[in-house]
């Protein structure tokens, strides 16, 4: 009967502890006595404290659920920041690797005309066109050791 009552209480906070003691059951010398009476604003109290950390509780939940999801939008748009970053060095990376070939291929397309012109002219002369330097990186001499 004493906790009917607190949950009346609550439930109606204008209610007088009296009245609600009435409703809950209590005879109306019962609700009279002040030792009741305090039973029941007793257990109201503590029944109140009980239901306070529950809704603080979900309203921190929600405090916390939308600072997270603030949190996780920032660091998608940092993650972003660095994948653009990322993809803008790979990509510069890649035209100087390509400017790089090209010159090297521009190089030695170079040095085969002088060679081949230089041929040329030792043709016209009579003597027997230079074979090209040896590239030092090359395995023929190891080729023709194996083959003999």
């Amino acid at each position: 009967r004493v906790e009917r009552a607190a949950k009346l209480r609550l439930k109606d906070p204008t209610v007088s502890t009296e009245e609600a003691m009435k409703l809950a059951g209590f005879t109306a010398e019962e609700a009279k006595d002040k030792k009741k009476q305090n039973n029941v604003r007793q257990k109201t109290h503590r029944m109140s404290l009980k239901q306070a950390p529950k809704s603080s509780q979900k309203a921190s939940q929600q405090d916390i659920s939308s600072l997270i999801k603030e949190e996780i939008g920032k660091l998608e748009g940092k993650v972003g920041e660095l994948v653009q970053s990322f993809e803008q060095r790979i990509e510069n990376k890649f035209k100087e690797l390509g400017d790089r070939i090209d010159q090297r291929f521009t190089d030695v397309l170079n040095i085969l005309q002088i060679q081949s012109s230089g041929d040329v002219a030792e043709q016209k002369r009579g003597l027997e066109p230079r074979s090209p330097p040896k590239d030092p990186d090359s395995n023929d001499d190891i080729l023709d050791s194996v083959q003999l």
